[in-house]
């Protein structure tokens, strides 16, 4: 659950104009990437970068945040100049969440081996409803629309990268689980199943697609 708040946190920032999704990493944050290929955040988010070869080719889920999710709050802070904590206070004012809901380890990083993005996120019932009634509304909140629609989107929005014909992992989206269309989105389903190919691409979830789960 924490990993889904970082990543609609990040979407916020991109949604405020403070981050761009798609610049290099390195070249325009001076980041060093997890990959001898250029890295996006994007590529963070939709988690495409298992392969050394290039982005796309295939999909792994970033259980332990060890392998790109720790430089997520490092790209915040450099494309903003503020931090991730700073970020996030500004989102849950918005949300009219409680006190109660902290994340202290919101700003760990950028050493893998000391990294807070993959747990970590406290909060009551009440808090957690929130993140889902903002989920669920589009990125609105009342009558203010929290993120943009278009990068809210995103969220169950899988990922393909040229020049392959295929999804990684049509199953993922930006930061969340999704049920995908998979005559609309090809490729493997692989946590979703944890089966082999070709047998990777069994139903495995509901069959009402655009169901997402964090």
């Amino acid at each position: 659950m924490t990993k889904s708040v970082g990543s609609i946190l990040v979407l916020y920032v991109a949604s405020e104009g403070g981050l761009d999704l798609d610049a290099d990493i390195t070249a325009v944050y001076n980041i060093t990437g997890p990959r001898e290929y250029a890295v996006t955040t994007r590529f963070i988010l939709t988690q495409v970068m298992m392969s050394d070869e290039a982005p796309g080719k295939e999909w792994e889920y970033d259980g332990l945040g060890n392998y790109w999710l720790y430089l997520l709050p490092h790209i915040i802070h450099v494309a903003t100049g503020k931090t991730a904590s700073v970020w996030f206070d500004e989102l849950k004012g918005r949300l009219e969440m409680s006190q109660s809901f902290t994340w202290n380890t919101i700003n760990e990083g950028p050493v893998p081996a000391v990294n807070g993005w993959y747990s970590g996120a406290v909060g009551t019932c009440y808090d957690w409803a929130r993140w889902a009634q903002l989920i669920a509304s589009g990125g609105r909140w009342g009558d203010d629309q929290v993120i943009k629609t278009e990068i809210m989107q995103l969220v169950s929005t899988p990922l393909k990268v040229a020049p392959y014909n295929y999804y990684s992992n049509p199953c993922w989206g930006h930061g969340m689980w999704v049920n995908a269309d998979k005559e609309k989105f090809p490729g493997c389903c692989w946590e979703a199943s944890r089966l082999p190919a070709p047998m990777c691409n069994e139903e495995t979830f509901l069959t009402v697609h655009q169901t997402i789960w964090s």
